[in-house]
């Protein structure tokens, strides 16, 4: 990672570091989770085994610009079938970035990772995920991974701020397919107002 950062004058404090994750929009959770059917062709049940509980849900899959003490920017926005692994979807959105660093978990891990290094630029870091039977991590795969989790972590605050200020989150009031995508790229320029003029927010 060091070499690469030299060699593409990139720092990760740098504004051209992009980061990607999914989004989940819940349509309904529990008991309703196998009972609606609202925009079947791409929402799916989803089980969330920390809060031990079941989801109807479509993932948003985001690609954002970490920005140096501020909430990172929305660069790409793609939704998919929330059955459909991350690194499939993953695919589809890298042959839009080039010459940069990208910070993902380990479903973005490449088996050709290698290859998109030398045809786009792009080096893809995720954490180191233990193979089979390994019990623990090394002590420096350990500080890898964390420093990998560290750098991810402002996606995440801007999909609590998102959710927030626009309850994107929730789509449990919609009732078809077209109204998904409303309810989606509706309320993301919204959000990005939002941003601009924080006097607006109440």
């Amino acid at each position: 990672m060091i070499d690469f950062c030299k060699q593409k004058n990139i720092s990760t404090d740098d504004d051209s570091v992009y980061l990607v994750d999914p989004f989940p929009i819940t349509l309904a959770k529990n008991n309703y989770a196998y009972t609606v059917k609202v925009a079947a062709e791409i929402a799916s049940q989803s089980y969330n085994s920390t809060k031990k509980m079941y989801y109807y849900v479509v993932k948003a899959h985001i690609v954002a610009r970490k920005r140096y003490a501020n909430l990172a920017d929305l660069e790409i926005i793609f939704v998919e079938e929330a059955k459909r692994q991350d690194g499939s979807v993953f695919d589809q959105i890298r042959t839009m970035l080039t010459d940069n660093l990208l910070f993902g978990d380990e479903a973005y891990k490449r088996s050709d990772e290698d290859k998109v290094e030398l045809e786009q630029g792009l080096k893809v870091l995720t954490p180191i995920k233990k193979q089979r039977g390994q019990k623990k991590l090394s002590t420096e795969d350990k500080k890898y991974s964390n420093a990998i989790s560290r750098m991810r972590q402002p996606i995440d605050a801007l999909f609590a701020w998102l959710n927030k200020v626009t309850g994107i989150g929730d789509g449990s009031n919609v009732s078809s397919s077209k109204r998904l995508l409303t309810h989606i790229y509706g309320r993301l320029p919204a959000a990005m107002v939002l941003r601009s003029y924080p006097e607006l927010c109440f």
